[in-house]
């Protein structure tokens, strides 16, 4: 009889502990590693030209997330980003060394990588390349099986415009990359900081990200479990008596 009672309570303290361990746990907070921007056909594939965050083996992708004038967020020796997203809308701005023939390219995409990843992207955009202040060309999620990764190989895009980890979900709300004599600013070089006499292709992109809450209506307050306990306890209790009268 004791042994019954035990199993009960026992049962009743394991759902109170994770009933509270649901309600205090929390999304994990996701970071932004890596970029790559390249050249495109009108379908999303690939081309010769690359930017990108980190490796020496293309020109570099400088980005800023304070406005077109901020202060870039790359490593300065590695030129690595890791820039962690919290909730709300992040607009980033991408400087990357150019030069007048890349403004005969159609389109250009645009990979984006999160913890750490470096050959499947999380998110891949492309769209026609600005070729004016106040062109603003559409964009799509690319789904190419030919894009760049981060690792110098080639891989599919992520066909979309959103990543999701646990409960929290980047989408890339805004994208546009421009030739580069639209700004004409000369802020970058292939492989550093600093002018060189060309100017840069200026590229820019926002994120929202958005954390779902755990909807705590859908079970027990802890309170209520106590009271359950209390109940179970009792009721247990209550059977043990019971039995007991009817065996006397």
């Amino acid at each position: 009889m004791t042994k019954k009672l035990l199993t009960k309570l026992t049962v009743a303290t394991t759902s109170l502990t994770l009933v509270t361990l649901g309600t205090t746990s929390s999304a994990q907070a996701i970071s932004l590693t890596g970029l790559i921007e390249f050249v495109t056909n009108g379908s999303g594939n690939t081309g010769i030209y690359t930017w990108d965050t980190g490796a020496d083996r293309h020109w570099d992708l400088w980005v800023t997330n304070d406005g077109e004038d901020g202060e870039f967020i790359n490593d300065p020796s590695t030129r690595n980003i890791d820039f962690e997203l919290t909730e709300g809308i992040h607009t980033f701005t991408m400087y990357g060394d150019g030069r007048s023939s890349l403004g005969n390219q159609s389109h250009y995409g645009l990979n984006l990588f999160f913890n750490g990843e470096t050959t499947n992207p999380g998110i891949s955009v492309f769209g026609a390349l600005a070729r004016s202040a106040d062109s603003n060309p559409d964009f799509l999620p690319n789904s190419s099986g030919s894009t760049r990764g981060l690792d110098g190989s080639f891989v599919p895009g992520s066909g979309t415009l959103s990543f999701i980890d646990g409960l929290t979900t980047v989408t890339l709300t805004d994208y546009i990359y421009q030739a580069s004599d639209v700004q004409q600013k000369d802020l970058v070089s292939e492989r550093s900081i600093g002018s060189n006499d060309y100017w840069d292709m200026v590229g820019q992109f926002t994120l929202n990200v958005e954390t779902t809450d755990l909807d705590s209506t859908s079970v027990p307050e802890p309170v209520s479990v106590l009271g359950l306990l209390t109940v179970g306890a009792f009721g247990a209790g209550a059977t043990l008596k019971c039995n007991k009268k009817q065996q006397a």
